[in-house]
């Protein structure tokens, strides 16, 4: 398992254990067609993501795409393998909960790719310049004389939602 130090690796791997682990309760005839179609695509979205971990940050991205695309193929099969009942619910609703894990960390891993990092000056002028024109009085020092206030960050946030709610 050296190969799979990445969580979602791990995730993956594990589904595509459940998924093995499975093919004796499918009805013989899904077995060689649906259900084996949803073990393949798996195994290629395992594939992509480990090529994706070998590979520069540039080219990661278009590996986790096309895994990506390959994960929703499998959520429809799992979809399609519930309603012909070759699976039943609660095996459903288990396989749908590790795809739905595998997808939001699929989508996480993708966004660091492409995210660039964030400007901090940016972020902490622009949160600024909001509570310089907020109308509650306790994010001013004046409490009143918006045009020259500053904000005061030495209230807490416990303090703030207390006294916005009363």
């Amino acid at each position: 398992m050296d190969g799979l130090d990445v969580p979602i690796l791990k995730k993956t791997y594990a589904l595509y254990k459940d998924l093995n682990g499975l093919r004796v309760r499918v009805p013989k005839q899904d077995r060689y067609t649906l259900w084996e179609r949803c073990e393949k695509t798996n195994l290629e979205v395992l594939e992509l993501m480990m090529l994706a971990a070998q590979r520069q940050k540039p080219d990661k991205y278009s590996a986790l795409e096309i895994a990506s695309a390959k994960l929703n193929v499998l959520r429809v099969l799992i979809r399609l393998a519930k309603d012909v009942k070759a699976i039943d619910t609660k095996r459903y609703l288990a396989l749908e909960l590790q795809i739905d894990e595998i997808g939001r960390m699929l989508g996480g891993w993708m966004w660091s790719i492409i995210a660039p990092p964030p400007d901090l000056t940016k972020v902490l002028s622009n949160e600024r310049a909001f509570l310089r024109e907020c109308p509650l009085p306790l994010l001013r020092n004046d409490f009143g004389n918006q045009s020259e206030a500053e904000p005061n960050f030495s209230l807490g946030l416990s303090t703030l939602f207390v006294s916005v709610l009363t």
